[in-house]
């Protein structure tokens, strides 16, 4: 296939597959009202579930994924001729379109609580996801502001936030399992620390690595949202609240180092 048409369906795809599946989540949420309770904190249920006010962080990824989306599609009825070098929409190829499906498969299978099937679809949209940003070069190449603003910042919010909600969701399907009842090799709150810790170094290497300071922002914006949820549930879990501190300064301790050197 030409590489002008690929180009051009890519476009057309990366449009059309978000409005199809909004459709789609509209009007099952409309038919089905649990569905609304998604988004809604897990509470007591969940030691590393952020509080509801933290999920507001979508309409910053929502707004910069639409400029991603018009800034893709800028040339998108020119001739091959007129049509600029856009290579950034074949690094995306066509994970952009197969994480948007993951998501929606996610929020059906989760309205309905079938745990083990909304965690692998929320495993998929992560590697979707990753595999985008690992072919877009985050911060490894050098960019225009205009491509800054439309694909680093896009990616790195999408990246950043999706890696916790994988983690929340697949701690959530342990849970769902009563895989610590009895307690296996530590507590309730002994794992969450572990998790806790894992997401710290998570988001750390990528800060090192990449110098993600969107994508840790986001990790620290995750760990206060932790905090929050642990201070207003009806038992304080004090080694969770520590851990998350712990977390904020050390991604913001890394990110002035970063910035600084």
């Amino acid at each position: 296939m030409d590489s002008s048409k690929k180009t051009g369906i890519l476009q057309i795809a990366n449009i059309l597959t978000p409005l199809l599946c909004f459709l789609i989540t509209t009007i099952f949420s409309i038919f089905n009202r649990e569905a609304l309770e998604t988004f809604e904190s897990g509470g007591d249920s969940s030691l590393v579930d952020p509080i509801g006010f933290a999920f507001s962080i979508w309409f910053l990824i929502f707004f910069f994924l639409a400029i991603f989306l018009i800034y893709q599609s800028k040339d998108i009825f020119k001739s091959p001729q007129e049509k600029r070098s856009m290579p950034f929409i074949d690094q995306v190829s066509i994970f952009f379109i197969a994480s948007t499906i993951m998501a929606t498969s996610w929020y059906l299978f989760w309205s309905y609580r079938i745990i083990w099937m909304s965690t692998l679809s929320m495993i998929l949209y992560l590697t979707f996801i990753i595999l985008a940003y690992l072919r877009l070069n985050i911060n490894l190449e050098k960019r225009s502001k205009e491509e800054y603003i439309s694909l680093v910042i896009p990616w790195s919010l999408y990246a950043g936030w999706v890696t916790a909600a994988t983690i929340v969701s697949i701690t959530t399907f342990f849970e769902s399992i009563n895989f610590n009842k009895p307690p296996f090799l530590f507590s309730d709150e002994g794992w969450a620390v572990l998790v806790l810790i894992v997401v710290i170094m998570i988001y750390s290497m990528v800060l090192i690595t990449r110098n993600d300071y969107i994508y840790a922002a986001v990790g620290i914006w995750v760990f206060l949202g932790i905090i929050f949820e642990r201070l207003s549930a009806r038992i304080l879990v004090i080694e969770v609240i520590i851990v998350s501190m712990i977390g904020i300064i050390i991604l913001g301790l890394l990110s002035v180092y970063k910035f600084i050197k």
